[in-house]
């Protein structure tokens, strides 16, 4: 009988394993913690959040100093933004704000306003020049004021304040982690705001309702953001897009108007000089 030298089928010192699909493995593992953890304090978060008071609130907001960095960018205070903060003040009785607001224009020819922590309103001089009714301004500052009653400034603060605590817990302080995350944070940023800007809308048209017992320029600024970014054949990635489409947004009021009854009335010019 010949002998033939042959190894053995199972060697419990050798790894058979592949070590690339064992990293993956658990790297996958890991991030799935952190999200399921990262989800679920965000629920935490929006229960503490709608429980703090609002000397609490503006306390948070004073030590972030969020607010005051960007108002001492020097936006403007003329005659008009004197004009719109009485209006403000005015949407605010609907909007019952227990705290004081403001608003600055800023020189930006962006399309855009802010609503900064601390009851702070920056308006962009290029929506001013894209906005024509009184209404449709209306609309905007009204949507403003939802997010500072739904505190969202402060639910995405705690949420960012989260993930770079749970990638600082799991990997260290020095850590790339939070980068790799980058990615998954956005998305979920995104569906996030989006839910929020779509219960600023809700609120805002109510607001509207309430000031002028009619929503006529509700969607006056979407409607010009629809027709621009036709007219640019531009589209923003729809998952990556911190604000619903502009079209979608559209139908959305639409669909709250209708099923509260809202009428559409004459609007008033917005005057800017």
């Amino acid at each position: 009988m010949e002998y033939r030298s042959v190894l053995p089928k199972k060697n419990h010192n050798v790894s058979h394993a592949n070590p690339i699909k064992e990293f993956l493995t658990l790297f996958s593992a890991l991030v799935l913690l952190i999200l399921l953890a990262y989800w679920s304090l965000g629920f935490f978060i929006d229960f503490a959040i709608e429980n703090i008071s609002t000397e609490t609130e503006l306390e948070i907001i004073e030590i972030s100093g969020v607010s005051r960095e960007l108002i001492n960018q020097n936006p403007g205070f003329n005659d008009l933004a004197k004009r719109l903060n009485d209006l403000l003040s005015d949407l605010n009785q609907c909007a019952g704000i227990n705290y004081s607001t403001e608003l600055f224009i800023d020189s930006s020819a962006s399309i855009n306003a802010l609503a900064l922590p601390g009851g702070k309103i920056i308006v962009m001089q290029g929506l001013l020049n894209n906005i024509q009714s009184e209404n449709g301004m209306a609309f905007v500052l009204a949507h403003e004021l939802a997010h500072f009653k739904h505190r969202d400034h402060l639910r995405k603060m705690g949420r960012s304040a989260v993930l770079l605590a749970l990638s600082i817990a799991a990997t260290g302080p020095n850590s790339k982690l939070s980068q790799i995350l980058t990615p998954v944070n956005i998305l979920q940023s995104a569906k996030f705001s989006k839910d929020r800007e779509t219960a600023a809308d809700s609120a805002a048209l109510d607001f509207l309702y309430c000031y002028y017992s009619h929503v006529g320029g509700a969607n006056e600024l979407f409607e010009f953001l629809d027709k621009d970014s036709k007219d640019r054949n531009f589209k923003m990635p729809h998952y990556f897009s911190s604000h619903p489409e502009a079209k979608k947004r559209i139908e959305m009021m639409q669909s709250f108007r209708l099923k509260r009854g809202y009428p559409i009335g004459l609007t008033k010019k917005l005057i800017l000089d």
